[in-house]
């Protein structure tokens, strides 16, 4: 749904977006996963989407949910975000790219 609101001479396009787009969701087969082992307890973990997402979150061993995010780095064609985990092994990751449930991919 598309509204114009004229303020003075000026007319401003409001868009209202409140649906959920499922029509090209991303799929297992589109993330691209490097995890690299530092050390006997350290990972580096860099995930990659095809597309811009709402967000990235590493599941591990020592927390189901998060870890510590080193950093994202955001394009209209891709998401990439690159984690360092100290004494914590990368179990999966959920990738949120709609507003319907997360893409869960575990290692």
């Amino acid at each position: 749904m598309k509204e114009k609101i004229l303020l003075g001479l000026v007319p401003i396009v409001l868009s209202c977006n409140n649906y959920c787009d499922t029509a090209d969701r991303i799929t297992i087969e589109d993330v691209n996963i490097n995890i690299q082992k530092i050390d006997t307890t350290d990972f580096e973990v860099i995930i990659g989407a095809p597309e811009p997402v709402y967000g990235m979150y590493l599941i591990t061993k020592n927390s189901n949910y998060e870890a510590d995010q080193v950093n994202c780095k955001y394009s209209p064609n891709y998401t990439a975000c690159t984690w360092n985990l100290k004494n914590d092994s990368p179990l999966g990751v959920r990738i949120y790219e709609t507003c319907q449930e997360p893409l869960e991919i575990l290692f």
